[in-house]
């Protein structure tokens, strides 16, 4: 991965988190601003139903989305969220075992990642990294090989 390409996808990425843990929020904003995203394209929900109506809203290019969320969990409102935009790069934070029923129907939903709970930030950097490698800088939105919504 080129590094100016990586550094210009950072500046450009939106991110929405959707976990009813205050402390994985803020583990994850304090990962995802180390790596070079600014706080104000980072926005948060602690529950499905806060999430799904700020990815409508806002759009993000990334949604880590939690599997276990209490009111409407990741599993019923990522598919959703994927109907509703196919193109959406949506991974799931989950400390489910990787073969869980509701993991594999997720992945097969089409989600981009798994990442496994703790989130360790080699984990986000990768995830990041292949992000990037798709990202079509000359459209905002676009990724290589997905249709735009």
């Amino acid at each position: 991965m080129d590094k100016r390409r990586f550094d210009d996808y950072l500046k450009e990425v939106t991110v929405l988190l959707v976990d009813d843990a205050v402390s994985i929020r803020t583990q994850l904003r304090s990962l995802l601003t180390s790596e070079g995203i600014t706080e104000d394209r980072i926005s948060e929900a602690s529950n499905g139903e806060d999430g799904l109506s700020l990815f409508r809203k806002e759009a993000p290019d990334l949604v880590l989305l939690d599997v276990m969320l209490p009111d409407n969990p990741g599993w019923v409102i990522g598919p959703r969220m994927l109907e509703e935009r196919p193109d959406a790069n949506i991974a799931l934070l989950t400390g489910l075992d990787p073969d869980h029923d509701r993991v594999r129907e997720l992945v097969s939903s089409g989600v981009v990642e798994v990442l496994h709970k703790p989130i360790r930030e080699q984990q986000l950097r990768n995830l990041l990294i292949l992000l990037a490698s798709r990202w079509d800088n000359s459209e905002k939105g676009h990724f290589f090989g997905q249709a735009t919504a």
